[in-house]
């Protein structure tokens, strides 16, 4: 929301002036969004891997999902893999930066007995709906020349627009007895089939009538009875009663911690030039020795003391001769 209303509004803004400000930035929004659409649908992408796989996610994708295709892709020619098993069709890799050590290394499962199939455990594609580097490593190392359409997901290509309507009821729920990672379980399963199988007329129609029969049945059970459920009701991961959930359904995935981000607002060390005034500020000013005359230390630190008083009594002395040979001249 701060990057959204960026420009249009500040701590002193009042009520009636945040509505106006609203419209202005939504208006704005859409006209970068139309200048983005328009950008991906006639101008065409810089292709820098020379991959047939590159080329078609360039015709696909939008141009920003492009960038991160190709920034994936790009990382794919730095890793290595090692190939652990093969069980029939399903083989089994290793694959992982080659700077990094084995034991951070993602695994990487590859079937094609029915067309092909990759998953692998970092579950980026499951999470952003886009290849991870280590999938496309294999794909390249197998000559893949064009991506499985079960992994080039409409949401993301120049063609897909927004769609409104539809039959899931938005009506909120009184409780939940399903953890926030079983209901992503399902999500990705129910995303795989519908841009899989779902594709095909008759498994869609089967698909629509399930989800109708299912929503009939659970508004009919709200209208019968209310469930309330507490919070020590809720299963939890691991417990016994997550068991009956459908574990076998849930997949095995090593989450690790996030990237770390580059530190937030002005560097500690600015490189913009200063100017002459915060230079002489910065630059204290050097302590002159009585002593010596010296600059940078003291007279009780004085390595040359007593050698100017020296210099002034030889000055005077040289002073007292002149005086005596101009005597003896007027003499």
């Amino acid at each position: 929301m701060n990057a959204f209303f960026d420009g249009y509004v500040n701590s002193k803004t009042g009520l009636h002036e945040f509505l106006d400000a609203c419209d202005r930035a939504l208006v704005q929004h859409r006209k970068t969004e139309a200048e983005e659409d328009f950008k991906s649908k006639y101008s065409k992408a810089s292709m820098k891997m020379n991959s047939p796989l590159e080329e078609e996610a360039g015709i696909f994708y939008t141009r920003n999902m492009f960038n991160i295709f190709q920034d994936e892709l790009r990382d794919s020619t730095g890793c290595w893999y090692d190939h652990l098993s093969k069980d029939g069709a399903m083989e089994e890799y290793l694959v992982g930066p080659r700077n990094d050590v084995k034991s951070r290394w993602f695994r990487v499962f590859y079937d094609d007995s029915d067309g092909v199939t990759v998953k692998c455990d970092c579950a980026k594609f499951e999470r952003e709906g886009i290849l991870c580097k280590h999938i496309l490593r294999i794909m390249d190392t197998k000559q893949l020349k064009k991506v499985p359409d079960h992994y080039m997901l409409r949401r993301w290509s120049i063609q897909a627009m927004y769609q409104v309507g539809g039959t899931i009821s938005t009506r909120p729920q009184v409780g939940s007895s399903v953890n926030p990672f079983q209901r992503w379980c399902l999500i990705s399963r129910w995303q795989r089939l519908v841009d899989g199988p779902g594709r095909d007329e008759k498994v869609f129609n089967r698909m629509t009538e399930f989800c109708n029969l299912l929503f009939t049945e659970e508004e009919q059970k709200q209208k019968e009875k209310e469930v309330t459920l507490e919070a020590s009701e809720i299963p939890i991961v691991g417990s016994e009663v997550y068991s009956n959930f459908g574990v076998s359904q849930i997949p095995e995935i090593t989450i690790r911690d996030p990237p770390v981000a580059k530190t937030k607002g002005r560097p500690n060390n600015p490189t913009r030039l200063k100017s002459s005034l915060e230079t002489s500020v910065s630059q204290p000013k050097k302590r002159t020795c009585k002593s010596c005359g010296g600059k940078g230390h003291y007279k009780s630190t004085c390595k040359n003391k007593g050698q100017k008083s020296k210099r002034k009594h030889k000055e005077e002395g040289d002073v007292e001769e002149d005086e005596d040979e101009e005597e003896e001249e007027e003499a």
